[in-house]
């Protein structure tokens, strides 16, 4: 009987790392997601030659994946040189950890 209060309090404590850890974990991947998203989109854009209905097709795929896309202007360099910024912006949210979500963005450009 002395150590049922102990047990007890072992497994709450257990059950809260747990349940913080999946939270870390699940952020975690939604970063690694958006990363990817970011990626390809980077690489579509290059592998298009900045055609404009690949990049509207790019708002509607962050739109439908909850990404937020912000507007993608293409830059003449040089002659024959394109670039653009391309900025994806998502939600960073940890449950336990945090009460309310953080928005994080990912910068980069496509050559």
């Amino acid at each position: 009987m002395k150590g049922l209060p102990g047990y007890f309090i072992g497994i709450i404590l257990l059950l809260f790392l747990s349940l913080m850890g999946t939270s870390l974990v699940t952020g975690s991947i939604a970063a690694e997601n958006a990363r990817n998203f970011h990626a390809s989109a980077v690489s579509q854009i290059e592998n298009s030659n900045y055609n404009p209905d690949v990049i509207s097709s790019l708002y509607r795929e962050a739109d439908r994946l909850g990404y937020e896309l912000e507007p993608v202007e293409v830059r003449e360099i040089i002659p024959n040189r394109k670039m653009c910024e391309v900025v994806v912006k998502y939600t960073y949210a940890v449950g336990i950890l945090h009460s309310k979500s953080e928005i994080h963005e990912i910068r980069g450009y496509a050559r």
